[in-house]
């Protein structure tokens, strides 16, 4: 049975800044929220160029994190992180590696969007060498790093196999792939194997994120090839907000409508 999670930072009202943010005067409470709601899990949620400032930096906030986990039952088994092409990218990203494995992480999440897109084959080598040692770590502790990023499934499977190694794998989110308007139950069936996260998002299709349920995405055909396919992993919840609507509302309304997706009533 695949864990129901959602993103750290969507429990904690936007206040203007924007879709997604690290909610520092909220993060403790994120987790009893996010049980009397009825989630299993939080992706916790590291912001470019904010890595020491976050909880996971230091042994007092690693040591929090767990004691939460402990209190409410609220697992943490990934770790949303980020891509930089700057050459101190692979100390840190070691370090985001270090503090997924103390809280019990099993993926940690890299991003490839915007200025980091991966679009020429420049881009691809140097992602492949920012990561070289970083994946020996990962691989160290049982820890896989997930691609995610706008790219067709050819071409992203293509890249994961140039690292020729298994600690790397597929972040895959609903919402982006939706956009591009190419089919997601083919996409989800050829990388089956590779997916080692996967974010239930919706998106108009080359659009932007809307309310689970309100875009291009099929839910129910996607929890069911997820599931033929072999992925038991958590499904985190990146649901768009609402404007004039309540955070812990709206989980609990996303929370139900993807346990209705469920064909066979099993999340």
């Amino acid at each position: 049975m695949n864990k129901i999670g959602v993103l750290q930072g969507r429990l904690t009202p936007s206040d203007g800044r924007g879709i997604q943010f690290f909610p520092y005067e909220n993060w403790e409470n994120e987790f009893k929220d996010a049980h009397e709601i009825g989630f299993d899990c939080i992706e916790l949620l590291v912001k470019k160029g904010e890595f020491n400032k976050n909880p996971l930096s230091s042994p007092p906030g690693i040591r929090r994190i767990n004691e939460l986990k402990k209190e409410f039952g609220v697992g943490t088994p990934s770790v949303h992180g980020f891509y930089s092409k700057e050459n101190e990218y692979s100390e840190i990203l070691r370090e985001i590696i270090e503090a997924a494995h103390r809280v019990g992480a099993e993926v940690v999440l890299i991003s490839f969007f915007e200025e980091n897109e991966l679009i020429t084959e420049n881009d691809k080598s140097l992602a492949r060498s920012r990561l070289k040692e970083p994946l020996e770590l990962a691989e160290r502790y049982g820890i896989r790093l997930g691609v995610e990023t706008e790219m067709p499934a050819e071409e992203l499977k293509s890249f994961i196999d140039s690292f020729k190694h298994s600690a790397i794998g597929v972040y895959y989110d609903t919402g982006n792939i939706v956009s591009m308007g190419v089919d997601v139950v083919k996409e989800i069936r050829f990388l089956q194997g590779n997916i080692c996260g996967v974010h239930l998002k919706d998106r108009k299709i080359r659009g932007e994120s809307v309310p689970l349920g309100s875009g291009g995405a099929n839910f129910q055909a996607i929890l069911k090839i997820l599931k033929e396919t072999g992925y038991n992993g958590p499904l985190i919840i990146q649901g768009a907000r609402k404007e004039g609507m309540n955070d812990i509302e709206l989980n609990k309304e996303y929370l139900e409508y993807i346990r209705n997706c469920s064909v066979d009533g099993s999340l």
